[in-house]
């Protein structure tokens, strides 16, 4: 494994099955912390060429900085491209989004929250905003994903980029709050990461939290000043979100925060539109006690009830009924 690593072949030695297991690594690291510190130092540093290589199209590339520049349009050109009917192509695509391929030690151990390699790193001078990944993953970026929080620490204290954004703009306290890791969020938060900040489709942090449920999380950025009347380039909303996948307490949080209840979107739907189309019965009575209309319609002249009987939403349905009754 030392002459693979030696010669560069990162990903190969990390792959290694016997890597998987915590007691192997730590004996491993023991061992490497044997070693002659130059020739640590020289491991610590070494990058898998081919893995460059390959995201370089084979063209020789000796040195790369952050977010990967050079890879960044054969990325984006990949992994967009939908014109292809071939779908052992589309197969290919999608395993490379499942699978990201890490060409550094650094980066590996971030990966699977090896605290006692990142440190190994560290002390050896590896510069923790060099490397990344094919869809620009910085060892930050990929710790704060994983929930690694005291990797995390380890790294902002090294000098990690935390603004750093990966290849469709997200930045770490984007993956922090999409994947519901609280405390790394605080601590972002607490460095001065900015709340409002989006992705390549707009997305902030509010919304990744609210579309995955993470109600800490959302109180948290509301309480540090992030922007709820914001939509992205579908033209959803935080509370739009929040309501569709009936995250009940989200919702309440948001209007309670000054959501308009009854906000109409781009093909005007309501709040209550979508609550009934998803049969969230709980957000319905909630908007329905809170005064939403009933009546409002999007542009296609469907109403709540519609969507209610539509979709099967019987309980929905006679809650709309009763309540059409008494108006």
């Amino acid at each position: 494994m030392l002459d693979d690593w030696s010669k560069g072949k990162v990903q190969d030695v990390f792959s290694n099955i016997n890597m998987k297991f915590p007691n192997f690594r730590e004996k491993f690291l023991s061992h490497l912390n044997t070693l002659d510190v130059s020739y640590q130092k020289q491991l610590a540093h070494s990058f898998d060429k081919d893995i460059i290589q390959r995201c370089n199209d084979k063209q020789e590339f000796h040195d790369f900085g952050v977010g990967l520049a050079e890879c960044d349009q054969w990325y984006m050109d990949y992994f967009s491209s939908d014109d292809s009917d071939d779908d052992s192509i589309h197969k290919e695509r999608r395993d490379h989004r499942d699978e990201d391929y890490y060409p550094t030690a650094l980066l590996h151990c971030c990966s699977i929250g090896d605290y006692s390699f990142v440190k190994w790193c560290c002390n050896h001078g590896v510069n923790v905003n060099r490397y990344c990944t094919y869809s620009g993953q910085s060892p930050v970026l990929t710790a704060c994903e994983n929930g690694h929080t005291e990797i995390v620490k380890l790294l902002l204290d090294s000098g990690a980029d935390f603004n750093h954004c990966d290849n469709q703009e997200q930045s770490s306290v984007m993956k922090a709050c999409e994947h519901g890791h609280t405390e790394i969020v605080k601590i972002l938060l607490d460095r001065g990461t900015d709340v409002n900040t989006y992705d390549i489709m707009r997305n902030t942090s509010l919304m990744k939290a609210c579309v995955n449920g993470h109600t800490e999380i959302v109180n948290m950025l509301l309480n540090r000043g992030a922007t709820y009347k914001c939509v992205n380039w579908l033209s959803r909303s935080p509370v739009m979100m929040a309501c569709t996948q009936g995250h009940t307490k989200i919702v309440k949080m948001l209007l309670d925060k000054g959501e308009d209840i009854n906000t109409c979107y781009v093909f005007g739907e309501s709040l209550l539109l979508y609550a009934c189309e998803n049969g969230r019965i709980d957000i319905v009575k909630m908007l329905l006690h809170r005064g939403a209309d009933c009546n409002k319609c999007d542009v296609e002249g469907q109403s709540p009830l519609m969507m209610a009987v539509e979709n099967d939403h019987t309980e929905i349905k006679n809650l709309l009924l009763d309540t059409l009754g008494t108006v």
